[in-house]
């Protein structure tokens, strides 16, 4: 099966045993399309606090949300019933099928009292010698400044047309194929959308160590880990009122979560 279908599955699964939280609070963000603006989240609240972020719009490839539904719908719902969602084709239901899963996750790690570990840096703990050969699935400025800084050679796989600063040393890519010459490898959660993680991966086998990262990799890990993945990192919500009126005021989270890089050599649920 597919990555989405296992990681449906897999929610299930490790909830079959526990009382759910309803859904408690949704934000769907009124996109705005900007050229220089290449993602919005939108957040997904249980009853216990529980939360999971979601790509609300990934620049023209997905649709308003919305557009697509009403908030008020999903309050009291069950939340599997919204996960389910993200094993549609089209990004935007599957964007809010995985924020849902995402929410069911971290109700899952709270109740087996899962400590969620702070990373090392922000690589998602990833650690880069000037030898190493970089494969990052995505283009993040930021990201790409810090393994610049280091000397490290980089290939970056980005299908959008862009202009990369002038002072970055790296190697563009339409290829995902390009990532087998890289022994080690940083991957965007939007992957998990776009129906490309599968293909991605398949090119990864052979890498010393993978990295999934992202605000909306808040899910449980044991279908990345299985197929290779070393580490997947995320970010839990810490004050769910500040993280819905910040979001609604179009400004970053900040401290109202945080960032944590699970393992899989110290994963264990």
């Amino acid at each position: 099966m597919s990555s989405k279908n296992n990681l449906v599955s897999l929610i299930k699964e490790k909830t079959n045993d526990l009382s759910l939280p309803e859904i408690s609070r949704v934000y769907f963000p009124d996109v705005e399309i900007k050229p220089d603006k290449d993602a919005e989240f939108g957040l997904i609240e249980l009853a216990d606090g529980s939360a999971g972020f979601f790509y609300a719009w990934l620049g023209d490839r997905q649709d308003d949300p919305a557009s697509l539904y009403s908030e008020k719908d999903f309050i009291g719902r069950n939340p599997i019933e919204l996960a389910e969602h993200y094993q549609y084709d089209d990004i935007a239901r599957c964007s809010i099928g995985l924020g849902a899963i995402n929410a069911i996750s971290q109700h899952v790690f709270k109740s087996h009292s899962f400590v969620l570990p702070e990373p090392e840096n922000s690589l998602g703990s990833l650690i880069l010698n000037e030898d190493d050969h970089v494969g990052m699935v995505g283009y993040f400025p930021p990201l790409v400044k810090a393994i610049s800084k280091l000397s490290t050679r980089l290939t970056v796989i980005e299908k959008k047309e862009i202009i990369p600063d002038a002072d970055y040393r790296l190697e563009l890519s339409l290829d995902p194929a390009s990532l087998r010459q890289c022994n080690k490898i940083l991957i965007t959660a939007s992957t998990m959308l776009n129906n490309t993680i599968d293909e991605i991966l398949s090119y990864s086998a052979h890498a010393e160590y993978t990295v999934l990262i992202g605000p909306s990799a808040g899910f449980l890990p044991d279908v990345l880990f299985e197929k290779g993945v070393n580490a997947v990192g995320g970010s839990t919500v810490l004050d769910t009122d500040q993280a819905f009126e910040r979001l609604k005021k179009r400004d970053r989270v900040g401290d109202a979560a945080r960032k944590y890089i699970i393992t899989k050599d110290h994963y264990c649920l």
